[in-house]
């Protein structure tokens, strides 16, 4: 998992980008990051209190608020503009005054209309020299912009549609100049610095957590990242915020396993733990966690089912508590095949592997994962992986699910990339596990073009057949799921 963490970590950056800010500063513009709207009093303020955000350095200032926000009470983004540049600074309430966690700044050029090409010049986030500014020029600023603004480019085409009461603001995300995909970003702004807190200091929260059985086994792998805004210690030492973590499974049967205890991995700096659990083959998922943290607050995660994104519950150290908060996390889950496949059925792998147009590098690579549906229900999986192994190099996470396919039934497949990225993979349905080396070396001579001679498989109805023991080659296109089906 030590691969992911910092995938992980930008992945929440870009959904706090898409959920309460999404745009900085410019050059030629000056942005106080350390700005903050102090209480006069330092006292702590009414949870019901209303108060304003710091007003942006620039004219033509717009606002916007969100409520339970992964690990903020209460989130708040100034966005500014004017003919050759713009500032968005997000900020969460710590109760006695907005502080800044996430900005970007750019330059703008205007296309016609409500359209502009803006280049994006600096992020302003927590990197490799801590809470900074991170020019265009930097690795910090080259890991994270493709998560935060633009998959191709630091220009990307942008709308911002003033009305006068309302900017309607939208970015092209794909590259493709145009922003009204489904992967695009867009955010609506108002001229209303204030609004109505409903809680004050920052939750913890948990940006991944993952269960995996790797391989045909009954040894469950677990791991959980907390994570802190502003770079707070989350690990076992004794300047960490964190007392302790513990975790539940439960299988498809609904039978409940733990509590399990977590101890900290300094070397893939997560919370981590091995469990020999003794259940039958199928589904499994993590289905709560807890984090404990030394101030008295916690962060409880529960998932009833393996389907449904955690619901969340907080206690902050300030007694401000928050239930069924969003969370667009799905619990960690993996399969474990019986030990025997039953009367009518047979074991086969359903295994991704690298081609030839697979990327391969510390900021771009394939990470798949695989869900398996009965051909009766295509909403609820049968079997899901992320990761198997990683035995295709260091920066290539590719999934694998053995599982009892019965004779003469259709399954439907599902591959997306983990991170969305356009990546590439191949793909084979096979009795053994191993790939043969005759199979490996043509699928990584093979180069697929993007889109790939699939690319209409993006819905179960339009699903690609896959021919047992034949591999396929594909592209990933971000925001289109790859399906396939198979009968044994």
């Amino acid at each position: 998992m030590k691969l992911k963490v910092f995938v992980f970590l930008a992945l929440v950056l870009a959904a706090f980008m898409m959920q309460s800010c999404d745009t900085g500063s410019s050059d030629n513009a000056t942005l106080d990051i350390k700005e903050t709207d102090k209480d006069s009093s330092s006292t702590m303020r009414s949870p019901l209190a209303s108060d304003r955000l710091p007003a942006p350095l620039a004219s033509n200032a717009w606002y916007r608020f969100a409520n339970d926000v992964y690990g903020m009470a209460i989130t708040g983004v100034s966005f500014s503009y004017n003919a050759s540049s713009f500032t968005e600074t997000c900020y969460y309430w710590d109760g006695d005054s907005w502080e800044t966690f996430m900005a970007l700044k750019g330059t703008l050029a205007k296309v016609s209309g409500t359209e502009y090409d803006a280049t994006l010049t600096g992020i302003y986030i927590t990197g490799s020299s801590g809470l900074a500014w991170y020019e265009s020029f930097t690795t910090d600023f080259a890991n994270n912009r493709s998560y935060v603004w633009s998959k191709k480019s630091n220009t990307a085409r942008i709308s911002l549609a003033d009305s006068g009461s309302t900017l309607e603001y939208k970015r092209d995300q794909n590259g493709d100049n145009s922003v009204s995909s489904s992967v695009d970003y867009a955010a609506s702004f108002t001229t209303t610095p204030s609004t109505s807190l409903s809680g004050h200091g920052k939750y913890p929260y948990t940006q991944y957590a993952s269960w995996a059985f790797q391989g045909n086994g009954n040894r469950a792998y677990s791991s959980i990242q907390p994570f802190s805004i502003l770079g707070a210690v989350i690990d076992s030492s004794s300047e960490s915020v964190v007392s302790s973590i513990t975790g539940r499974a439960k299988d498809q049967n609904g039978n409940s396993w733990g509590s399990f205890t977590y101890s900290w991995n300094p070397t893939d700096n997560e919370w981590e733990g091995q469990y020999f659990v003794t259940g039958t083959g199928g589904l499994w998922w993590l289905s709560e966690i807890v984090i404990n943290y030394k101030n008295g607050a916690t962060a409880t995660y529960t998932a009833s089912d393996p389907w449904t994104h955690y619901q969340m519950s907080y206690k902050t150290d300030t007694g401000y508590t928050q239930t069924a908060a969003t969370s667009n996390l799905l619990p960690g889950q993996d399969y474990m095949p019986p030990v025997i496949p039953g009367t009518g059925n047979t074991f086969m792998y359903i295994r991704t592997f690298p081609n030839g147009s697979s990327p391969s590098t510390p900021e771009h690579y394939t990470d798949t994962r695989i869900y398996i549906y009965s051909s009766s229900d295509t909403t609820r999986w049968l079997a899901a992986n992320d990761d198997w192994c990683s035995e295709f190099g260091d920066y290539n996470l590719y999934s694998t699910i053995k599982y009892p396919f019965k004779t003469g039934e259709t399954y439907y497949i599902k591959v997306e990339d983990l991170n969305d990225n356009d990546d590439a993979y191949s793909i084979i349905a096979q009795a053994d596990y191993a790939i043969t080396p005759a199979t490996l070396a043509a699928a990584l001579s093979a180069m697929p073009a993007s889109p790939d001679s699939h690319e209409e498989d993006d819905t179960p109805a339009t699903a690609t057949a896959l021919i047992a023991n034949t591999a396929q080659d594909h592209t990933y296109t971000a925001g289109d799921a790859d399906w396939m089906k198979v009968t044994f």
